[in-house]
């Protein structure tokens, strides 16, 4: 699990010993409440669109025709 974090550095050094022990893959995003928070957002929003985009191209593929291996479209 990854953690995105957005604190002051005394709250982030306080609480160091609990985040190590949740993730070892800790990104510190900034330092206002809700930084964390935006950035995920648009982290979510980039991988629903990379979905989507791969959806519909398999979609197009599968009405030419094509296929995967093991797999009809």
């Amino acid at each position: 699990m990854s953690l995105m974090l957005a604190c002051a550095d005394e709250v982030f050094e306080r609480h160091r010993s609990l985040i190590d022990a949740l993730s070892d893959k800790v990104f510190r995003i900034g330092r206002e409440p809700g930084d964390a928070t935006r950035t995920k957002l648009v982290n979510n929003l980039l991988a629903g669109i990379n979905l989507v985009g791969a959806a519909e191209a398999l979609a197009l593929a599968g009405t030419w025709g094509w296929t995967l291996p093991g797999r009809w479209l």
